[in-house]
């Protein structure tokens, strides 16, 4: 018999005894849409800015089995301090879907139910999740070093994370990027918080007001072909493109 289990912030539940089944894991979050009423106009106006509200992902009478009583309590006692000591978002993944993971938080009372198992426990687990379903294939890394293209194999707009080396500008699919940083030495574009930094002594130091974008806004893959321009003076590109589908 197949046992699924989950890695929250890297930590596998199979560590804990902890096992679950596929609950609501292939669910699909809301579409962010405002309705407007408009005088004399029949019907209402959509107004959708393609973002997406939060899903609960709930995987359904996940269980602990243990040969002891004891063994049991130990288990659900680690288990509870793995799964209550996370703040924010963290990665969930599980074997239900290895090709995607998502970004999400531990909602969930975990109370226990013992369904006759002298040394077993049942609950359900609910992690408040971000709606993306991020690609694993996503998170390699892919190293430019000349003008060519990558291709986007969504159908939805990525937020990448750029590391440049060099100085001078580069082109992403039509936002021209300058790179004029005071130091020598990579400079890290991140789309998703929207900040541009160096690591200089191992210290993290914003470069925004050395870096701008020519459409005032940091740079997307969209979906399909990207063409990317390796401008005099930048000799490398490195791209974490962070694909994500719904």
């Amino acid at each position: 018999m197949v046992k699924n289990y989950l890695i929250y912030d890297g930590q596998k539940s199979s560590d804990f005894g902890l096992y679950i089944s596929a609950g609501a894991t292939y669910d699909a979050p809301a579409q962010r849409i405002e309705m407007v009423q408009v005088p004399g106009r029949n019907g209402d106006v959509a107004i959708a800015d393609g973002s997406y509200e939060n899903v609960e992902i709930t995987y359904e009478d996940a269980f602990i089995y243990a040969q002891t009583q004891d063994e049991l309590y130990t288990k659900l006692r680690n288990a509870r301090s793995w799964l209550l000591s996370r703040r924010g978002y963290v990665r969930l993944w599980d074997t239900y879907n290895p090709d995607e993971y998502r970004l999400g938080i531990f909602r969930s009372e975990l109370e226990t139910n013992l369904s006759g198992h002298v040394h077993g426990a049942q609950f359900d687990l609910k992690f408040d999740c971000k709606p993306q379903r991020f690609l694993v294939s996503g998170e390699e890394t892919i190293d430019m070093i000349a003008t060519g293209a990558i291709e986007n194999p969504t159908r939805f707009e990525a937020l990448p994370d750029l590391q440049v080396i060099g100085r001078g500008q580069l082109e992403v699919e039509g936002n021209v990027i300058t790179v004029t940083p005071e130091q020598t030495g990579s400079v890290f574009i991140d789309s998703e918080q929207m900040e541009a930094y160096q690591m200089i002594d191992g210290e993290v130091i914003s470069v925004n007001s050395s870096v701008s974008f020519s459409t005032g806004k940091f740079p997307t893959l969209v979906p399909g072909l990207n063409h990317i321009t390796l401008g005099a003076g930048i000799t490398m590109v490195k791209i974490v493109p962070h694909w994500w589908v719904i």
